[in-house]
């Protein structure tokens, strides 16, 4: 059927495998209470894309924080803690 700019479409339901996981399996939060751990978790939230082998260093990655962190200014808005 055409829509009223000429063109045609359907729509047709994503099917997602089930062995398909967005998210690890378990619940494990912790609350924050303690700066150092804070820092902890955000090195370990910085350091993904490092152990992904897509940069070799935080900051290099666009989309993080890390960029901030370290002086540079990243794509997003970020409010140092």
């Amino acid at each position: 059927m055409a829509n009223g700019n000429g063109y045609t479409g359907s729509r047709t339901p994503m099917m997602i495998p089930m062995d398909y996981k967005l998210w690890q399996t378990g619940m494990d939060i912790q609350e924050i209470f303690l700066p150092d751990y804070f820092y902890e978790k955000l090195t370990y939230i910085h350091l993904n894309p490092v152990r992904a082998e897509i940069t070799e260093k935080a900051e290099e990655y666009l989309y993080s924080s890390a960029r901030d962190y370290s002086g540079d200014k990243g794509l997003l808005d970020v409010v140092i803690v």
